[in-house]
């Protein structure tokens, strides 16, 4: 059995724990048990807190349970200022990924026919992150509405 085998039973088995027990997993802090959940990794953590949103009373409704079962599906990726960041895998955020603030603005402004400067005349008043996160939803949602293509997304890069 290899090790991604032995994590993915790991995890299923976490859906059938009540909070207690999942606290008492996350909780505990003798050196085996932390051993085992650092080996485990990142992969095995989010699915004992998507087990811990949906065990028992909590069924996983509300805003905060969508959100986590979202992101149990995320990619690893680097953001641009080379710290650890997700993503959720489609091909906008796959071209997104590791770009700056600044690429990104000029890519929805070049791509979605805005003009030179208009994202970043529209979200000065926000910091980086909200810039980059608001041109790049921009540019989701035109791909979406079928106003550009991926590959007119893709070629851009390039």
């Amino acid at each position: 059995m290899t090790k991604q085998d032995k994590q993915a039973q790991q995890a299923a088995a976490y859906g059938k724990m009540s909070k207690p027990e999942l606290l008492a997993l996350i909780t505990e802090r003798d050196d085996d048990t932390g051993a085992k959940m650092l080996a485990a990794g990142r992969k095995v953590t989010k699915a004992i807190l998507v087990a811990w949103l949906i065990a028992d009373d909590n069924r996983g409704r509300g805003m905060s349970a969508t959100l986590l079962r979202y992101r149990t599906g995320y990619q690893d990726t680097v953001s641009s200022t080379n710290r650890p960041s997700l993503h959720n895998g489609d091909e906008v955020a796959v071209f997104l990924a590791g770009a700056t603030p600044e690429f990104v603005m000029a890519a929805a402004d070049k791509l979605l026919g805005l003009g030179d400067g208009f994202c970043a005349e529209r979200y000065s008043g926000l910091n980086p992150g909200q810039q980059r996160m608001n041109s790049g939803n921009r540019i989701r949602m035109a791909a979406k509405r079928g106003d550009i293509t991926i590959a007119q997304i893709t070629a851009y890069r390039a």
